[in-house]
C-alpha cells in the first residue's frame, strides 16, 4: 500500500471540506499529535480499519479511495467513469444525483448510454446549458427594482420540458424491459455471494483454493444473469483479500437500504 497516496488524499479531502487537522482530530475523538502519527509519509502505519471508516465517512469517500484502490471519491463515480468514459468531474456531478450509491445505479447509466434517444437528449442538455438567460434590471423612481427575463428564458421552459419528457421515454424504455429484472437478479445474486464468502470463509482457512473455485462458479452464474454486473470486475482472490469491504458497501449497505 502507497502511504502518499493514502497521506495525500487525506489532506486534500479534509481541506476541501474546509476542515483543518484540529477540527479533524476532534470530530473523530483523537489527539492530534496521534492524527499528525498517521499523515507521516515516513510512518507506514495506516489506521485501524475502524478508524479507517470513520475518516472515510467524514471525509465522504469511499475507503478505497483514500487507499488509492481507486480514483473516484466514490465506488458508484468509478463505475459510472469505467462504463461511460466520461470525465471524473462529470461522473461526480452525474452520481450527486443518486440519493443512494449502488451498483444498480451504474447498471442504470450503462443503459442510459446504449439507449436510441441518447444524442437526442445530450443535444438538448447541450442547448439548454448555453442558452443565453440574462435578466435586465430597471430600477424605478421609488427604488423598487424590477426583473425583466430575456426571450430566452422562455425558450429554455420549453427545453427543459422536452427534456424531462424525454428522460421519461428513457426511463420507460429502460424499467420495461427484460434486462432490469436481470440486474435486479443480479444484484442479489452479488450481495448473497458476498455473504456467502463473510459466513463460510473459515471453512477455507488453509485452502482459500477452494474458496476461489466456489466464487468463480457463482461469478459464472452472475455472469449468465447480466454479465454488466460491477463485481465481475474483479477476480476472486481480489473479491477476498482486497475489494470484500468496498463491494459489501456498495452492494450490501445498499441492498438493506432498499429493503
Amino acid at each position: 500500500m502507497n502511504k502518499c497516496v493514502f497521506t495525500t488524499r487525506f489532506k486534500e479531502c479534509y481541506k476541501e471540506k474546509g476542515y483543518t487537522q484540529e477540527d479533524v482530530a476532534e470530530k473523530l475523538g483523537i489527539s492530534l499529535n496521534g492524527l499528525k502519527n498517521y499523515l507521516r509519509t515516513k510512518n507506514d502505519k495506516l489506521p485501524p480499519l475502524d478508524l479507517l471508516k470513520r475518516i472515510a465517512e467524514l471525509l465522504d469517500v469511499d475507503t478505497a479511495y483514500l487507499l488509492g484502490e481507486i480514483d473516484c471519491k466514490k465506488n458508484s463515480q468509478q463505475a459510472i467513469y469505467d462504463i461511460t468514459g466520461l470525465t471524473k468531474e462529470s461522473t461526480s456531478i452525474i452520481s450527486k444525483h443518486s440519493k443512494n450509491y449502488s451498483a444498480m445505479f451504474c447498471s442504470f447509466i450503462n443503459h442510459l448510454a446504449t439507449t436510441i434517444y441518447l444524442e437526442d437528449l445530450c443535444d438538448l442538455v447541450f442547448e439548454f446549458e448555453f442558452m443565453d438567460n440574462e435578466t435586465v434590471t430597471i430600477e424605478s423612481k421609488r427604488d423598487n427594482k424590477k426583473q425583466y427575463y430575456s426571450s430566452a428564458f422562455a425558450e429554455r421552459k420549453i427545453l427543459k420540458a422536452k427534456i424531462i419528457d424525454l428522460f421519461d421515454k428513457i426511463l420507460d424504455e429502460i424499467f420495461n424491459t427484460s434486462h432490469y429484472q436481470d440486474e435486479e437478479t443480479g444484484f442479489e445474486m452479488s450481495c448473497q455471494l458476498l455473504e456467502m464468502i463473510d459466513n463460510e470463509e473459515y471453512k477455507y482457512y488453509r485452502n482459500y483454493e477452494l474458496l476461489y473455485r466456489e466464487i468463480s462458479y457463482r461469478l459464472e452464474e452472475i455472469r449468465c444473469i447480466n454479465p454488466y454486473e460491477f463485481i465481475l470486475s474483479f477476480t476472486p482472490n481480489q473479491i477476498v483479500h482486497e475489494k470484500r469491504y468496498t463491494l459489501k458497501n456498495m452492494y450490501l449497505k445498499n441492498r438493506k437500504i432498499e429493503n
